[in-house]
């Protein structure tokens, strides 16, 4: 059953890291009318990249899983922050998004989990 675990979290991080370069690239060549829509794209790279940084634990098989990913969300949390005090654009979504993309990493951690 490890074996199957480690399949879907690798398809879970490759489809995520996709995804986080497609929008993080593509979303500057169209011009969006609906702000919420706008918000969304603009935050997407973050919440994909939480999601793919959160599987990392399950792959490699850490003992302490849960710990291993709210490391990862603080990290991607600071380095959103890190953004405010250097010349980089700070987005307070971008915050909101890691949080959520980890949060549902961690869900995700502990149904492949219970399922293997």
């Amino acid at each position: 059953m490890t074996s199957k675990l480690n399949i879907t979290a690798i398809f879970i991080l490759i489809t995520a890291f996709i995804a986080t370069l497609l929008t993080h690239t593509v979303r500057h060549y169209f011009v969006i009318d609906s702000l919420l829509l706008q918000l969304i794209i603009n935050s997407l790279p973050s919440f994909c990249a939480a999601i793919g940084f959160s599987m990392i634990p399950i792959i490699i098989n850490i003992k302490k899983q849960t710990q291993a990913i709210m490391a990862i969300g603080i990290g991607l949390i600071l380095y959103e922050l890190e953004q405010y005090f250097t010349i980089r654009v700070f987005d307070f979504a971008d915050i909101i998004s890691s949080i959520i993309g980890t949060s549902l990493g961690l869900i995700m951690s502990y149904k492949l989990n219970t399922s293997a």
